[in-house]
């Protein structure tokens, strides 16, 4: 019962009992014959292994309870070992090893009270993900060893907890599990932290055929179509980093989950819905600007009206303001019910859409009813749109846009009528920038070497000058910009440290940045090189999006008027 290994003078494993082979849920031992510990990955402190299976092979000592963590089904364990020489005509030619099994079920226990392992996949829970992952980042920064983050979602598990029995939900993620352990390598560490989502950890070294493991985990995955006698639709979303992509453990979490969401949004370009059904809360219809009511049809009580509607009513922002009163009462000034209601008219499928005169505005409302259920009963839901709200932001958007237009106009004239287009350039720029409020707007233009350099600059009198340190930067440390140039010609940042997280190797050529508005020059299909305007004023950032989009194909044309 005692699990035992062989291995050969150069320890590499030469034989395995059964017992072995059920500790680390090994099917034979054809995958690990001829192998090292180092090659197999399984071992996370290899180097107090190697130094005392030295010893064993070099010295022929006998070594008793030496420790080191290996993975055991995917969770990293503190286990004990022995070992001694096996010698053949006086000489070594391996060692025999054996592990020091303990009482598992007790220590399993131990381990989901302290949250590092979940009692339902028997993988490691967060506490223990953090531990495992800090140990991995540890590694990385003190042998050089990267490793590969994956995060894997499948969302349906988090509507199961309604539909299901806590005995099929367990059955659907132990079938998950087993999908997970069969393709991924033997170094690597399984985590799960609920709602869905997995992690799993393993050094860089050992991730070969990474893409292909996971097409096939996901196949696997969605090929489960009904689990103990229940049907199920289960889809799985994946994506990976590396360690060195990020500053740190916590900073690859982060990366982690926004690369996620990335990938689902990509997949699902809209909210995927569990079954077909959404849930919306309270809350959310407190936040709407629309006017939002809920009445019973049959009685017209007033079941909620929203913070919206209540201001159109003039009304207090309170319950109160509408309990125990009807809605022909406060909606329409009656004694009585209307008598065009149309409530006999509404389907619970289907959104009736009308135009309608309301007796509290002097605009025109927009309305949107359907029946809703409500605690067993069908109710009438609606939606109210004030038009004249609308026609006043159309017409205040309209008034903008003109002014922007003017400001652009202008923004033109100055340059084209400068003779000499370097001043046109320099005198464009500046009412650029003081427009903007920005700290500083530069042009950077491409060298044909594989450079680019700023060539003009635009800056408050109590900036200084950045000409200097921005010339022959290698447009490859620009990567994350000019990929973000192949599908928009403009890139906005309202803030930029969320970008260098995002990008860990892309520097910015300036000090002090905060936010950025920077736009492709683009003439005839060739790249020329992009525009900057560095930390412009907040309340003009809309602006800056707008004047810089409008101006940098201008400013193309200007450049290659100077050429010429």
């Amino acid at each position: 019962s005692i699990p035992f290994y062989w291995k050969d003078n150069e320890r590499r494993y030469r034989g395995v009992n059964p017992a072995f082979l059920d500790y680390f849920g090994l099917a034979d031992a054809e995958a690990i014959l001829g192998k090292t510990d180092a090659e197999l990955g399984w071992c996370l402190q290899d180097e107090e292994e190697e130094q005392a299976e030295k010893e064993i092979l070099q010295k022929g000592k006998t070594c008793r309870d030496y420790r080191t963590f290996v993975l055991v089904h995917g969770i990293p364990q503190r286990i004990s070992l022995s070992a001694f020489p096996v010698y053949q005509g006086g000489k070594i030619t391996g060692l025999l090893g054996s592990i020091n099994v303990r009482d598992t079920a007790t220590e399993k226990r131990e381990l989901e009270s302290l949250g590092i392992l979940d009692r339902d996949t028997g993988f490691l829970g967060f506490r223990g993900m953090t531990m495992a992952g800090m140990r991995l980042e540890d590694d990385r920064v003190r042998r050089g060893e990267d490793y590969l983050a994956t995060i894997l979602q499948v969302p349906e598990i988090k509507a199961l907890v309604h539909q299901y029995s806590r005995e099929t939900q367990q059955q659907i993620l132990s079938e998950i599990c087993t999908a997970i352990r069969g393709h991924a390598p033997k170094s690597a560490i399984f985590c799960y932290i609920g709602s869905g989502v997995f992690c799993i950890f393993s050094k860089a070294k050992y991730t070969d055929a990474l893409t292909e493991r996971l097409n096939a985990l996901k196949s696997t995955v969605e090929s489960i179509t009904s689990v103990a006698g229940y049907s199920c639709t289960l889809t799985l979303t994946a994506t990976t980093i590396r360690g060195s992509e990020a500053k740190g453990f916590n900073t690859l979490l982060y990366l982690l989950a926004k690369r996620l969401n990335d990938a689902i949004c990509q997949r699902w370009p809209f909210e995927r819905p569990s079954g077909d059904s959404i849930q919306i809360s309270m809350a959310q219809l407190k936040e709407a600007a629309d006017g939002i009511s809920l009445i019973d049809i049959d009685t017209y009580d007033i079941l909620y009206f929203n913070p919206a509607l209540l201001h159109m009513l003039k009304l207090p922002v309170s319950p109160d303001s509408y309990r125990g009163r009807k809605c022909y009462e406060l909606l329409a000034g009656r004694a009585a019910p209307c008598t065009d209601c149309i409530n006999h008219t509404l389907q619970r499928y289907h959104l009736h859409t009308w135009k309608r005169s309301a007796y509290f505005t002097s605009g025109t409302i927009l309305q949107r009813d359907m029946l809703v259920p409500w605690k067993g009963k069908n109710a009438r839901f609606s939606i109210m749109t004030n038009l004249q709200h609308y026609q006043k932001d159309l017409e205040s958007e309209k008034n903008t846009l003109l002014r922007r237009e003017e400001v652009i106009n202008d923004i033109i004239t100055i340059g084209i009528q400068e003779p000499d287009p370097e001043e046109g350039i320099r005198k464009m720029m500046a009412r650029i920038g003081e427009t903007l409020q920005a700290e500083r707007f530069l042009i950077f233009e491409e060298s044909g070497h594989g450079t680019v350099s700023s060539t003009y600059e635009w800056r408050r009198d109590t900036a200084e000058s950045v000409m200097k340190d921005t010339q022959n930067v290698p447009i490859a440390s620009l990567k994350p910009l000019y990929d973000h140039f192949e599908h928009n010609h403009m890139l906005i940042l309202h803030e930029v440290e969320p970008f260098l997280q995002l990008h860990p190797d892309f520097q910015p050529m300036i000090q002090g940045l905060t936010s950025l508005v920077s736009g492709h020059l683009i003439q005839s299909g060739r790249s020329l090189g992009f525009t900057e305007v560095v930390n412009p004023a907040s309340e003009s950032f809309s602006s800056a999006t707008f004047l810089l989009s409008s101006l940098t194909s201008v400013l193309a044309i200007m450049l290659r008027n100077r050429d010429m």
